[in-house]
């Protein structure tokens, strides 16, 4: 009896196993055989053997989505409340097609965001996602972005917010066909976001299992 044969997910997958003869048989009677009968036909004739070669098959390559990882670290005074004691934190990121801070615009009014992004942000939104941050914890988050993303905006709900120091704008650096996708620093301690494309003060950046690529420019 032959062995059965075990599948790797890692290296191998059924589908590729249970396709492979179908693929060596339709070479096999389409080429194999005509090979055959031609190399017959040019002996007789005195000709030299006619070979077969497969025809070669070319492989589209594939661009990977724009990513960006977001490496989140909230502090063990987060959020404080009435109590002194710290409160998970909701937080939105959202991503947007131009800087909602560039000339020409208004500033960023953070209540207006929060209560309705969709008419705050107007034509710029792109897309938006909601996480909550938990005191004294980091998260890696693997972002796709959309294809017009030029800039993302994250804005943490603090209780008692301090100026503006509850959102950061980060613009999207450039992105690559290999490599590590490029980080996007959250630091969020008590009351405050800080960040962007380098580690706040106080960030433990060790603390995650990743690689990021120098920032750079669109």
């Amino acid at each position: 009896m032959h062995s059965p044969i075990v599948y790797n997910p890692l290296t191998s997958q059924p589908q590729t196993e249970v396709t492979a003869h179908k693929d060596v048989r339709r070479y096999y009677l389409s080429c194999s055989v005509p090979a055959f009968v031609a190399t017959v036909v040019s002996m007789l004739i005195g000709a030299g053997p006619i070979g077969c070669t497969r025809p070669a098959t070319t492989t589209s390559p594939v661009t990977p989505a724009g990513q960006i990882q977001l490496l989140v670290q909230a502090g063990p005074a987060l959020n404080l409340g009435d109590d002194g004691q710290p409160w998970p934190t909701a937080w939105t990121l959202y991503q947007l097609r131009a800087d909602p801070e560039g000339p020409g615009r208004e500033p960023l009014d953070v209540a207006a965001v929060l209560a309705d992004p969709d008419a705050a942000l107007a034509d710029l939104l792109l897309a938006q996602q909601a996480h909550t941050a938990f005191p004294a914890t980091s998260a890696r988050i693997v972002v796709e972005l959309a294809p017009e993303a030029t800039h993302l905006l994250a804005l943490a709900r603090f209780r008692e917010p301090l100026g503006d120091a509850s959102y950061l704008v980060h613009a999207v650096p450039r992105r690559t066909t290999t490599g590590d996708a490029s980080c996007f620093y959250l630091g969020l301690d008590r009351s405050e976001l800080d960040g962007g494309a380098f580690p706040p003060p106080g960030f433990d950046a060790a603390v995650f299992a990743t690689a990021c690529p120098p920032a750079t420019s669109r």
